[in-house]
């Protein structure tokens, strides 16, 4: 148990995507069957021969909740709280590619034009693109709706709020990794 905030030390959430629309077409929905209150997501059909494995994790997020949702729920806030109190904290992020890593992190709005949107940065991991002879796609920070964005702009939000109030007249140093 964290001092800090009362939890484990480690928790993990599931969040599912909504299904693109190959999976749509091409698998049955049946599959995957997923629980937020129990905090199960089964997976695989009910069948004579067959029992669905269910997995049970500290929480699960399925397609309909909202950014704001995910970092209440998961209680990434207390994270920040322990880290500002001087605990390590860590939101890890993993999952194939095209499971929605990006967005729950971020929750920008990309484009893809030749001309990059004043005060934007080019997606991680996109050099591909220019490999190719087309521009990255750029995070559109002012034109991403607020109640999109992901994790990491509401944890950088929150630190600087929880490291404002805990350091005033006193200095501060604030030191962010990511790989």
């Amino acid at each position: 148990m964290s001092p800090a905030c009362g939890v484990a030390s480690v928790r993990v959430v599931v969040r599912v995507r909504p299904p693109i629309h190959q999976e749509v077409q091409e698998t049955d929905p049946s599959l995957l069957f997923i629980d937020e209150g129990s905090k199960c997501i089964s997976v695989g059909k009910t069948s004579e021969q067959r029992v669905p494995k269910q997995f049970r994790f500290d929480g699960v997020f399925g397609p309909s909740v909202s950014q704001e949702q995910l970092y209440k729920q998961a209680a990434i806030g207390d994270l920040v709280k322990a880290a500002c109190q001087g605990f390590h904290a860590t939101v890890f992020a993993y999952g194939q590619t095209g499971s929605g890593k990006t967005f729950t992190m971020e929750g920008f709005n990309y484009v893809s034009c030749g001309v990059a949107p004043p005060g934007s940065l080019p997606q991680a991991g996109n050099q591909s693109f220019s490999m190719k002879g087309h521009p990255p796609p750029f995070a559109d920070f002012k034109g991403t709706p607020p109640e999109q964005l992901g994790v990491v702009p509401r944890v950088a939000e929150a630190l600087f709020k929880e490291l404002q109030q805990a350091c005033t007249g006193r200095r501060a140093t604030l030191r962010c990794s990511f790989v």
